[in-house]
């Protein structure tokens, strides 16, 4: 929470989840859990996020949104993940897509590899 008017979005007089909720949905046009705000929630932000290693650690106040604090409180937590998978906006079939891509981007590799050979 931030009591700075700036951050009043909805202009209601209180900076609140409603205000963040704008910023993500509506400013950012994503959904929590999209750390590399790429517009959709797969696999691959789990991944980046997890990646980053700031899962539960002890320190305080060290995530921002690309290492997994989608609630804002300075902490990549269970509570991130809830927040994000209680969205509904986890897209699976676009977590496949972009599988199937790279794969066929390492055929691709592999096939001008072997020619080479």
């Amino acid at each position: 929470r931030s009591e700075d008017a700036e951050f009043d979005l909805n202009s209601d007089g209180i900076v609140d989840e409603s205000d963040r909720y704008m910023m993500v949905f509506d400013y950012l046009n994503s959904t929590y859990g999209d750390a590399n705000l790429d517009g959709i929630f797969t696999s691959s932000d789990f991944v980046y996020v997890f990646q980053r290693g700031k899962y539960e650690d002890q320190t305080l106040s060290n995530a921002g949104w690309a290492e997994g604090d989608w609630n804002c409180d300075g902490k990549f937590s269970s509570k991130d993940l809830v927040l994000a998978l209680q969205t509904g906006d986890y897209n699976e079939a676009a977590a496949i897509s972009a599988a199937l891509d790279a794969l066929d981007e390492w055929e691709e590799k592999r096939e001008r590899i072997v020619r080479r050979a």
